[in-house]
């Protein structure tokens, strides 16, 4: 019984040990990972707000160029100089911008921060960014990685374009920007061992990197990745976990070999208690034996710790952390490196110093809080956790947070780290924050944040004014609790539409339970998480009830007023013409609305000399018009009446104006001046018009003059208004001899045998009073009297209202057309007859050399049967004249010998439409059609009464596939010897029209298949 005991006890222990053990490890494991992940966020954080700033600053830079850029000419010196002084001013605020320059709109610096004049010469138009702003774009433009050209240090460009209000593109603005400036940082903020930062852009480009040119990570790595909202730019912090995990691995292999020291010691404790009563002596002897090498092992393990603790060091010194041992008793500290560097104190003081080294330099402020803390671990509080603030020899303050514990013997051991940049943060959010309740506090308006519960979450001072309840007993609040439900009825579908994510604007009166009824003008601005969803809006409510009121009253009181003078100011504000009115001072007293409509806006109360300025008036060369030469000031200072002036007036939005007006002095009826008026009207259109007819008639004579196409242009009346150097050069006769007169009276009045040719006969003459074109030839009569064919077109020319107003005539000489067609027409015939009677010749020969009784019979009847297919198929071509043919057409001609066109058509059956063929294709088919039919005739379907031969044909995508299927017939097999003919339509078919042939012996019939390209006549003659 007392051997199970004790065996169940080791079984127990040993499980204990292990299962101890074994969650140990994992939760070391999983705090590990857990800790290093979110030091990786905290330092991506930090650095991508100081990248955000250094983006900014480079950013507030170029949008400093680009607004002094945006109000003047890049070609004036003056500009270049301050713009100088602006590069050269904002670089030295920046210390990691390089330089900075401006290049116009051909590529050439213009300033340059270092010097002025630039240094820099030639055109540097071929720069990556350059082309992408001369493409269009407008933003921020982060260039790759690349060496500076006099510095040799690599950087990258930031730049921006410049353009004009038009969207014309003026040049650049550009900064570089030294790549190690973030190197250096990223070495100092180094998250551990191992750790890889980078910034690179958005598409993967690197812009700088720490350690530099380190190889790729291989295994499992923990990343932290912050992405610039404002700007392109990504910032990645890596660290492989095989280094995170090192001080695990260490600490499990420390603890499972406790474990393991641990079971066996009890396993050797367990044979004790087993021996018998008379081998006690001995077990006593064995357990000191066990005792001894059991306190051999501690004290191993405790060396084995000693070591671990002295790695650990070494790793919070390379996180920049620092750790200390304080002797409480004795007030001596024991500090390391790190304790060095954060205290800024010599490394041989810091290793063993009291501890008011150190408390002498925590700010004066938090002192008697540590002082605090540490008085309350030598009463007997283990634990410490304190924030505070250290001032460094220079004055430099510095945020640490401490944390430690104290053991048995009073030795209070911890790390010190530092959190300047995290607190730095925090105060500006605070600060931030701090300021954006004092803005919305000082307004007089309502502004508020309401959740997505309709509950409030934050209010100005002014719901205490409106409400007369502390702001503490409105936020938490749901809106209809503080409205009220009548007000909430006004204004809750609104507050549901801004939940739903819209923007909402009102105007209303609004009947608050606590404030009375008001009139309000509100805005509800959608909240939205980093999802996108709506969690919220901002409320912006202002109270115009006194403004309605008075609003109300100055409509009141200025409608007496404005009755009086609403008669004339209607009957000048209808005008369609502009009319200003001054008083006898030369003030500007009136703008009617075709004024400010003309002149793009309306100003009034300004005097003769602002006239020019304030409307932006120029003469028509462009230059300022001079005030006291203006119409309106001329009639008022020297009491002048002009009549039909122009101007140029250049409106607000940019757009010029030409405007045409007269001015005259205005007199009372006992002749005292009283003033002066001015009436003008837009005459850009008329102006433009007048131009561009101009222009087009200078550009339509050019080209009516240079073409060899004869041109007339007739009236109404039909008599010629117009006739181009083409048309003088084919008629004989000079425009001014025909100018007035019918041009059929000139050129078309006789036929060529002599007859009188009556207008009403002429075809030409139809188009106007037919109102359509015309077209065809002609015979016109040359002033020398000799006679001469034209191909001519008449069209009517038709007004804005689609009235026929006039006729234009193009003439073409064709006499050479004429001679070339009865020419070749003569060649044609004479070719036709010379092939037919070859053709003939060839048959007749055949025949006398076939009629030996060696020639065997079949060999005769296929070559007289192909010659007479052959004679048919240019018979076919002949009557076309070697045009393109019909399918349709060559294949009844090939297959009337066959039967097509008596009792046995019946058994061809043609499926296909029209599809002209040229000369070419028409012989190669008819000759494969005939050869077909005969072997359809001797062994296929035409060699029984109950045969088919289906033939059909389509087009697609260019080609023409046919089908020849035989059905009806005797079995068919293929031959084991093919003769001429299946040569001819298997291969030579192929070749002569460049396709693809199929032919298949299948049981049902023979079915034959060709699919070649279709090509037009023009080829075929080019061919």
């Amino acid at each position: 019984m007392q051997r199970k005991f004790w065996w169940s006890a080791l079984a127990l222990f040993s499980a204990g040990c292990v299962s101890a053990w074994g969650f140990g490890v994992y939760w070391d494991h999983h705090s590990t990972l857990k800790e290093a992940q979110h030091q990786l966020e905290s330092r991506a954080l930090l650095l991508e707000q100081h990248a955000g700033r250094a983006f900014e600053a480079g950013d507030t830079l170029l949008q400093g160029v680009v607004e002094i850029a945006a109000g003047v000419s890049l070609s004036d010196p003056a500009a270049a100089e301050a713009l100088f002084s602006q590069l050269n001013r904002l670089k030295g605020d920046s210390p990691q911008i390089s330089s900075a320059w401006v290049m116009d709109a051909d590529g050439v610096t213009i300033a340059e921060s270092w010097t002025h004049p630039p240094a820099t010469q030639g055109s540097f138009s071929h720069r990556q960014y350059f082309q992408a702003h001369l493409a269009g774009e407008r933003g921020l433009h982060i260039g790759p990685l690349a060496v500076g050209g006099s510095s040799g240090r690599p950087r990258f460009t930031l730049s921006r374009g410049l353009f004009d209000q038009t969207g014309g593109f003026l040049g650049v603005a550009a900064a570089g920007v030294f790549s190690e400036y973030f190197s250096e940082l990223y070495s100092r903020a180094g998250p551990g061992s191992g750790a890889r930062l980078s910034l690179t852009r958005r598409d993967g480009a690197v812009l700088a990197e720490w350690p530099p040119d380190a190889p790729d990570e291989a295994g499992d790595v923990l990343m932290a990745e912050r992405v610039l909202p404002e700007y392109p730019i990504r910032i990645r912090v890596s660290r492989p976990q095989s280094k995170v995990l090192a001080p695990w691995r260490m600490r499990s292999a420390l603890t499972g070999s406790v474990a393991l020291a641990a079971i066996a010691a009890f396993a050797a404790l367990t044979a004790l208690g087993l021996r018998t009563a008379h081998q006690e002596r001995q077990s006593r002897r064995q357990l000191v034996d066990a005792n001894e090498r059991l306190e051999e092992r501690v004290e191993d393990r405790t060396a084995a710790l000693g070591l671990a603790h002295t790695r650990l060091k070494s790793l919070l010194a390379t996180a920049g952390a620092g750790s200390f041992v304080w002797q409480l008793p004795d007030g001596e500290v024991h500090g390391d490196a790190g304790m060095a560097k954060l205290f800024e104190l010599p490394s041989d003081e810091v290793a063993r110093s009291p501890s008011e080294i150190y408390l002498s330099r925590i700010h004066p402020e938090d002192r008697p809080d540590v002082e605090a803390k540490v008085a309350a671990l030598l009463a007997g509080e283990t634990r410490y956790d304190d924030e505070y603030r250290v001032i460094l020899p220079d004055g430099r303050v510095r945020w640490c947070i401490a944390r430690g514990t104290v053991d048995q013997n009073r030795l209070f051991s911890g790390a010190v780290f530092e959190v300047t940049e995290l607190k730095n943060a925090e105060a500006r959010a605070a600060e931030n924050e701090a300021r954006l309740q004092l803005v919305a506090d000082s307004a007089p308006a309502l502004i508020s944040y309401v959740d997505r519960d309709g509950r409030y979450g934050f209010v100005n001072r002014a719901y205490e004014k409106w409400f007369g309840v502390p702001r503490s007993e409105i936020v938490g609040r749901h809106i209809s609790e503080v409205l009220g439900e009548k007000a909430f009825c006004t204004v809750g579908p609104r507050v549901e539409a801004a939940l739903r994510g819209e923007s909402v604007n009102f105007d209303a009166e609004v009947p608050y339970e606590s404030g009375g009824i008001r009139h309000v003008e509100a805005e509800f601005v959608p909240s939205r998480g980093v999802d996108g969803s709506t969690d919220g809006f901002f409320g912006f409510v202002t109270d115009v009830t006194q403004r309605k009121r008075d609003e109300a009253a100055l409509l009141e009181a200025s409608a007496r007023t404005q009755a009086l003078a609403a008669e004339r100011i209607a009957v000048l504000g209808q005008l369609s013409e502009g009319v200003i009115v001054t008083d006898d001072s030369g003030k500007i007293v009136f703008v009617n609305e075709a004024a400010a409509r003309i002149h793009g806006t309306s100003i009034v109360d300004i005097p003769p000399e602002e006239f020019s300025r304030n409307y932006s008036l120029f003469t028509l060369d462009g230059f300022p018009y001079p005030s006291d030469e203006l119409p309106l000031a001329r009639a008022v200072l020297k009491k002048e009446t002009i009549t039909d002036d122009h101007w140029l007036i250049r409106r607000p939005d940019g757009q010029e104006v030409v405007a045409i007006g007269s001015a005259r002095p205005v007199y009372t009826d006992d002749g005292r001046f009283i003033g002066g008026v001015l009436t003008l009207r837009d005459d850009t259109a008329r102006r433009a018009a007048e131009e561009a007819l101009a222009a087009s008639e200078r550009q339509l004579n050019a080209v009516l003059n240079n073409t060899r196409m004869a041109v007339f242009m007739m009236d109404e009346r039909q008599h010629c208004s117009y006739m181009n150097a083409a048309a003088e050069k084919l008629t004989g006769y000079r425009f001014e001899e025909t100018q007035g007169r019918p041009l059929h009276d000139v050129v078309h009045h006789t036929y060529p045998d002599g007859r009188p040719f009556p207008i009403e006969e002429c075809a030409i003459d139809r188009a106007f009073p037919e109102n359509h074109q015309t077209e065809g030839e002609e015979v016109f009569v040359h002033k020398d009297g000799h006679f001469y064919p034209v191909a001519y077109t008449a069209s009517p020319i038709h007004d804005a209202a689609a009235r026929a107003i006039g006729t234009i005539i193009e003439l073409r000489d064709i006499r050479v057309e004429k001679e070339n067609a009865e020419r070749l027409q003569l060649l044609i015939g004479e070719l036709n007859h010379r092939v037919k009677n070859t053709l003939a010749t060839v048959q007749s020969i055949a025949q006398q050399a076939l009629r030996g009784q060696d020639v065997p019979a079949r060999v005769r009847e296929a070559i007289v049967s192909r010659l007479i297919a052959l004679s048919r198929s240019h018979d076919l071509l002949t009557r076309q004249e070697w045009g393109n043919a019909d399918l349709r057409d060559i294949i009844r001609q090939a297959l009337q010998p066959f039967g097509m066109a008596d009792a046995r058509a019946g058994r061809f059956v043609l499926d296909g439409g029209s599809i002209m063929l040229r000369p070419k294709a028409a012989l190669a088919l008819a000759m494969a059609f005939h050869e077909l039919a005969t072997n359809a005739v001797k062994y296929g379907a035409l060699s029984n009464d109950g045969g088919r031969v289906l033939l059909g044909w389509q087009q697609n995508d260019g080609n023409l596939h046919l089908t020849w299927q035989e059905t009806g017939g005797p079995p068919v097999k293929e031959p084991s010897n093919k003769g001429f003919g299946s040569r001819l339509i298997e291969r030579g078919l192929a070749y002569e029209l460049d396709g693809d042939v199929i032919l298949k012996y299948e049981p049902d019939g023979l079915r034959y298949e060709i699919v070649f390209p279709l090509k037009t006549t023009t080829e075929e003659v080019s061919t």
